[in-house]
């Protein structure tokens, strides 16, 4: 039996046909993997994941605008930070929980251990080297979990106010 997924958005022509090919419809118990995308799916599937401007992030910005908290997006300070206060000298990342190994709400993958073991621990060591070098340079360095802002955007815009009044 040949199962053809897509994602979401994707029609199917009249006749119940794909773009994919045979080939690239999954079969688990032929290919061997535990995924149920083809690597073309998969592929699509991982580019429409943001490095920026995700929700939590335009959510944080707009709180802290709305606050009269003003910053910047573009900058090129090593690490690239989310936001950057330069009055306070601020900088403000957004760590999502999985790519950044969130103590409360990581769970490791179940396939290709090895690969996300030291990709998640390579993410975490240059996280400590960034901090570092922004704190020799006399920044203050503020880590956000996503899912601190989206349980409590009051305490996570408080703890920003908070630090750039008391310069």
């Amino acid at each position: 039996m040949l199962y053809i997924y897509t994602w979401p958005g994707y029609q199917l022509s009249s006749q119940k046909e794909s773009r994919w090919s045979d080939s690239d419809a999954c079969e688990t118990e032929n290919m061997g993997r535990m995924d149920v995308l083809t690597p073309k799916q998969r592929a699509y599937c991982m580019s429409r994941i943001r490095g920026r401007d995700t929700l939590p992030e335009t959510r944080f910005r707009r709180a802290l605008w709305a606050l009269g908290v003003r910053y910047r997006i573009k900058n090129r300070l090593p690490g690239r930070p989310d936001l950057v206060i330069h009055r306070a000298r601020i900088v403000v990342f957004i760590d999502g929980c999985f790519w950044h190994h969130c103590p409360k709400h990581f769970v490791m993958p179940r396939t290709h251990r090895n690969f996300w073991r030291q990709k998640i621990g390579a993410n975490r060591e240059r996280d400590r080297k960034i901090n570092k070098k922004l704190r020799r340079n006399g920044r203050r360095v503020v880590r956000i979990w996503e899912h601190d802002i989206e349980k409590n955007l009051i305490s996570s815009c408080a703890r920003i106010l908070h630090l750039s009044k008391s310069t």
